[in-house]
């Protein structure tokens, strides 16, 4: 995927650049990355809540450490405007995500994008076990509900281990990770798209450099289950990318 011709690996140089400055205590250099970060993709603004725990002022004095930060929201409304100036539709980003890939805001934000997950989740794990017998050699191929349907349960069971290093980075690696993973959850949650509630997250996982932390952290000290997880992922890696040279979709 950082190998393609994406946002994803500009994105996590940005997001990553902008955590450390804020972890420095280089206030502009973090609200700059940021604000470069949101432009490039606008799950950048999950980065707030975490600048603002690390840059928050010990006193009246340093307040301005905060006004940098406001380059973050100022750089997704400086591209609204361009969008604006150029196709005519301000919010044409996020009227491309409900009109091609019929994303929308749940109506109970992450809550109601969990149940949808959990609904489409388990819908198509009941498909699965239903249908897949009667799927013989003979089949000309599985159809494309069946294939939805695998999409949803395997989604489903990946966001289990997300919903939980998300809570090992937090416990293990402070507030400030813990938050921006957290966000990114939120932000995941809270947008579903209908028919396959967490299109993409992988892709959006893989950017979420707290969860990949959390993940080394628990497998550090444990050679047989990093043995295991580094060949799990080397190998999905590996199909992924055999895949996607084929033309496969792959997010």
């Amino acid at each position: 995927m950082f190998t393609a011709i994406y946002s994803d690996g500009l994105f996590l140089l940005l997001s990553a650049a902008s955590f450390l400055a804020a972890e420095r205590s280089r206030p502009w250099l973090a609200g700059i990355a940021g604000g470069l970060a949101v432009a490039t993709r606008s799950m950048g603004l999950a980065l707030l809540p975490a600048l603002v725990y690390l840059l928050w002022p010990r006193s009246r004095r340093e307040t301005w450490r905060l006004a940098p930060l406001l380059l973050l929201p100022a750089a997704l409304g400086l591209y609204a405007l361009y969008l604006d100036r150029e196709v005519g539709d301000a919010f044409a980003f996020t009227n491309a995500q409900a009109s091609g890939w019929d994303r929308e805001l749940a109506t109970l934000g992450p809550l109601g994008g969990l149940w949808m997950s959990i609904q489409a989740g388990g819908h198509g794990a009941l498909e699965i076990l239903r249908d897949l017998p009667r799927t013989g050699v003979d089949s000309p191929g599985y159809s494309q509900a069946l294939q939805v349907s695998l999409w949803n349960a395997v989604h489903l069971l990946l966001l289990v281990p997300l919903v939980w290093l998300t809570w090992v980075a937090w416990r293990r690696l402070g507030p400030a990770l813990g938050l921006y993973a957290l966000a990114t959850l939120i932000v995941i949650l809270s947008v579903p798209s209908e028919g396959f509630p967490l299109v993409s997250m992988p892709r959006f996982v893989l950017t979420d450099f707290p969860v990949l932390i959390a993940l080394g952290s628990v497998i550090e000290e444990r050679p047989r289950l990093r043995t295991g997880v580094l060949v799990g992922l080397g190998a999905l890696s590996a199909a992924a990318g055999m895949a996607f040279s084929r033309e496969v979709w792959i997010a």
